[in-house]
């Protein structure tokens, strides 16, 4: 399976994604949400291959999940920032 990689400094959390799921459920997850396309929920994650948060976050969310790889680092930062926390 190959999957997109996106580069978080230029394609920033939207608002509306960031809505979606808390802080505390993407840290755990090693995510960070990106965009909500029609039915489709867009995140970022540093383990795109993981069946379990892919499942877990359309249970939570109710869309359809699309996951782009991101670096773990830039995910991580990129998240705290999002949600107002401190690096």
């Amino acid at each position: 399976m190959r999957v997109p990689t996106v580069d978080l400094q230029v394609h920033p959390p939207a608002p509306a994604a960031l809505a979606l799921l808390t802080d505390a459920f993407c840290a755990q997850h090693g995510i960070v949400p990106i965009a909500v396309h029609g039915k489709t929920f867009v995140v970022a994650a540093a383990r795109p291959e993981d069946v379990a948060m892919r499942e877990e976050v359309r249970v939570v969310t109710g869309l359809a999940i699309e996951v782009v790889h991101a670096d773990g680092e830039l995910v991580d930062r990129v998240r705290r920032a999002a949600y107002g926390r401190p690096s």
